[in-house]
């Protein structure tokens, strides 16, 4: 993976702005990463993603678990 400053450059985003979308990539289960260690990054596969349900399924369907 590239580094938090590759990323910088390669986006055009500041370092809080790439911090800010890793902190959401993460949050959705695309990668492990953490603001503690910013330059290790792991991607996942989405078989090793645990199931979610989008953060507005409970907004357009309530609490079932299926449309």
């Amino acid at each position: 993976m590239p580094t938090i400053n590759e990323l910088m450059i390669k986006t055009g985003r500041d370092r809080r702005g790439v911090m800010e979308v890793l902190a959401v990539l993460a949050q959705e289960r695309y990668i492990i990463w953490t603001p503690e260690n910013p330059d290790r990054i792991e991607l996942l596969e989405a078989w090793e993603r645990k199931p979610t349900l989008p953060r507005y399924w409970h907004t357009l369907f309530g609490n079932k678990m299926s449309p």
